[in-house]
């Protein structure tokens, strides 16, 4: 659990546009418990998917046997969200 120091800095994190991704490496948490102190606090969480831009990347890495979570990590996004968009939008697994 975070003190309560540390759930200000937290937040003021997030807030200044840190990724829940980076604030569990920095605080040493799962992302998941960051994800819920931020909802457990009322901050409105930002929702990233995979941007137009990367989309064709994801096709292209995937085709080059890049695994989800490599995939996820170099978007920055979680690799469950990668597997989610490459086989409902793309079709395949």
């Amino acid at each position: 659990m975070l003190k309560d120091q540390d759930s200000a800095r937290l937040i003021e994190g997030y807030l200044s546009g840190k990724t829940v991704y980076e604030l569990a490496a920095e605080f040493g948490v799962t992302r998941q418990t960051v994800t819920g102190h931020l909802k457990r606090r009322g901050v409105a969480m930002r929702l990233k998917g995979i941007a137009e831009s990367d989309r064709a990347e994801v096709a292209r890495l995937r085709g080059e046997g890049m695994s989800y979570a490599r995939i996820g990590e170099k978007l920055g996004v979680d690799p469950s969200t990668v597997q989610r968009f490459h086989v409902r939008r793309l079709g395949a697994r």
